[in-house]
């Protein structure tokens, strides 16, 4: 089973969730456990994807922005391309850690691919 971290923020201004993997400690909080699947980390920021490559088992992957309205088609594209997932694997959807604890809304999805 594969690992797509994505962060997940709210927007202050808005009830609607706001998609993006701003700092990449998603990411950093799961690669801390050393899963044995690989963990893909998905941002529209270069510098989060940069840093990203330090962390234990993490793939960062950059994308524009626009995609990541849909994070579940997102994460099953991202995990096919790359090849850790085809079809009828699962992969996990992580995500929701913000660097401040009383704000994080960590959430994990099974999806099917």
């Amino acid at each position: 089973m594969g690992v797509l971290v994505i962060a997940r923020t709210k927007n202050s201004t808005n009830s609607q969730p706001r998609l993006h993997s701003g700092t990449g400690t998603t990411a950093m909080t799961v690669a801390a456990a050393r899963p044995a699947a690989p963990i893909i980390a998905v941002s529209p920021d270069a510098a989060t994807c940069r840093r990203s490559t330090l962390l234990w088992g993490t793939v960062p992957v950059e994308v524009d922005p626009a995609a990541l309205r849909d994070t579940h088609a997102l994460a099953r594209r991202v995990a096919v391309a790359l090849g850790f997932a085809g079809e009828g694997q699962s992969i996990l959807l992580i995500a929701g850690f913000v660097p401040d604890e009383a704000q994080s809304t960590p959430s994990i999805t099974v999806l099917r691919i």
